[in-house]
Parts: structure tokens; C-alpha cells; sequence
């Protein structure tokens, strides 16, 4: 039961940081955008689940080499992808301008490789429904963030969603 609080605030606080309040005039969700966020968060949930079964299965297994793995097999496949695709020559030229070359290299050592690796070593040692809660809190980092880097202001109500869902996180750690 307190499992399952947790994950309704964290879940919770995040639909009420990030849910609009009103639909501005004339904006609308990319239909493109919106089915590759689903197929991207069933693929995950997939990979998660299967993650988590190796870990059961084996315990000696190392985070560093799942995570290996893992992320070198997917850079192998997209890669591959992109040469199908025709596009492996055009991408390769986009990152020739060092400023994108260099926030390119940044977001991959910080997202693929450090919050892959964090993710998978959490698989070792929670469920996997515990850690997925926990990285739905994503937008509550991106916003804070976002909002410093473009000065922004942050509302109360994505204040108090941030508060709830950190509050459903306290929970889910203090049962773990």
C-alpha cells in the first residue's frame, strides 16, 4: 500500500506540474509526436521488464556491462537504421558545427550513457514498477531547468506538483 501511494504521488505530481490548464488557441499535439511517445514508452516498459527478469536471473551481473550492452546495441541499430534510411551521410555532416557537436557529445554522455547506467543499476536493486515511477519525475527536472535557461517563471502549481511528487518519492524510498 504505501508502494502504491508513492507511485500515485509521484505520478500524481507530475500529471499536475506538467497537464495544461487550458488549450491555447490554435496549438496542437503533433499526432507524429504523440504515437512515438507511446511506442517510445512501450518499448521502454518493455525493455524494463525484461532488465529487471536478467537481474532476477542472474545477480553477478554487472550494471556497467548491462548498460554496455544496452546502449551499444542500440547505437549499432540506429546506425544501421540511418545507413537503410539514406540519412547516415546527412547526420554525420549536421555535427560538424562544434556547438552542436559539443551539446551532442554532453546529452550523450549525460542521458544514453550516465542516466542509463543509473537506470539499469536501479533494476539491479528495486522493481521495476518502483523505478519507473521514479524516472516519470523527468519532466520535473526538465522544467526547472528549462526555466533557469530561458528565464522563465514557474507557476505554483508546477511548484506544488514538484513538492508532491518529490514527497511520492520520499515514499517509495523510505519502503524500498
Amino acid at each position: 500500500p504505501a508502494q502504491l501511494g508513492g507511485m500515485i504521488l509521484v505520478l500524481g505530481g507530475v500529471l499536475g506540474s506538467i497537464w495544461p490548464v487550458a488549450k491555447p488557441d490554435g496549438i496542437r499535439t503533433p499526432a507524429k509526436g504523440t504515437w512515438n511517445g507511446i511506442a517510445a514508452a512501450l518499448c521502454q516498459s518493455g525493455g524494463t521488464i525484461l532488465a529487471r527478469q536478467a537481474f532476477l536471473r542472474e545477480e553477478t551481473l554487472s550494471p556497467v556491462f548491462a548498460t554496455t550492452l544496452r546502449v551499444g546495441a542500440a547505437a549499432i541499430l540506429l546506425v544501421l537504421v540511418a545507413r537503410w534510411r539514406g540519412a547516415l551521410g546527412s547526420m554525420v555532416r549536421s555535427t560538424r558545427e562544434p556547438f552542436v557537436a559539443r551539446r551532442l557529445l554532453a546529452g550523450t554522455l549525460a542521458g544514453p550513457v550516465g542516466g542509463m547506467f543509473c537506470y539499469v543499476a536501479a533494476l539491479k536493486y528495486q522493481p521495476a514498477g518502483i523505478v519507473t515511477t521514479i524516472i516519470f519525475m523527468t519532466p520535473l527536472l526538465i522544467i526547472p531547468l528549462g526555466a533557469w535557461r530561458y528565464g522563465t517563471k514557474l507557476s505554483d502549481r508546477v511548484l506544488l506538483g514538484g513538492a508532491v511528487a518529490l514527497a511520492g518519492v520520499a515514499v517509495l524510498g523510505w519502503e524500498a
